[in-house]
This record gives C-alpha cells, sequence and structure tokens, in this order.
C-alpha cells in the first residue's frame, strides 16, 4: 500500500523532454527575461533623466521669472517706460524655450 503511494499517475508526470529542445526552451525564457529586465530597467533610467532634466527646466522658468520678469514688472507698476515695456518680452524667451522644451519632453514620456 505504501509503495502504491510513492507512484505518480501518469497525469501528474512532468512531460520529459529531450535535451536539446529542453536548452532551447531554456535559453528562449532566459533571452525573454533578459529582455524584460533591461526594458524595465532602461525605462526608469529614461524617467529618471527625464525627472531631472524637467527639474532643470522648471529652475530655468522659475528663476527666469523672479530674476527677470518679476522686477520688471515691479518697476512697470511704480514709472511705466518704453524701455521697461520692452525688457520683459526680451527676456521671456527662456521661459518660452523652457516651457515648451518641458512640454516635448511630457509627449515624448506619454508616446512611448
Amino acid at each position: 500500500m505504501e509503495s502504491s503511494l510513492l507512484i505518480r499517475s501518469p497525469a501528474t508526470r512532468l512531460p520529459r523532454l529531450p535535451k536539446k529542445e529542453f536548452c532551447d526552451r531554456f535559453w528562449d525564457h532566459t533571452r525573454d527575461v533578459d529582455r524584460t529586465i533591461f526594458w524595465t530597467f532602461g525605462f526608469i533610467h529614461r524617467l529618471q533623466q527625464s525627472f531631472l532634466t524637467n527639474m532643470i527646466l522648471l529652475g530655468l522658468v522659475w528663476g527666469s521669472t523672479f530674476v527677470f520678469q518679476v522686477p520688471t514688472h515691479l518697476k512697470l507698476e511704480k514709472n511705466p517706460t518704453t524701455a521697461l515695456f520692452n525688457k520683459p518680452i526680451r527676456t521671456n524667451w527662456i521661459r518660452t524655450i523652457s516651457w515648451s522644451l518641458r512640454s516635448g519632453l511630457l509627449g515624448y514620456l506619454l508616446l512611448q
């Protein structure tokens, strides 16, 4: 009776594959796992780079706003002149380019 418990039924046996087929399947599986790992870490690396780039661009926007735009607007409130009126227009390109690059980066990340 005890020996009958140790015998497996044919339904529970694992299929025996020829050695070559087993090796081929094993290497295919290993290659798929490697691709998944590299894709995942590549994606995380791209996100980290994108986050850093995004923060640098945001720093440029805020820096330009607080260094150039705010003081000029405060002066314009007190004494509006043509020279002061043109200064925010001349210095706004920093913010425009930074916002455009940030939008492009977001679009790139969303399309991936």
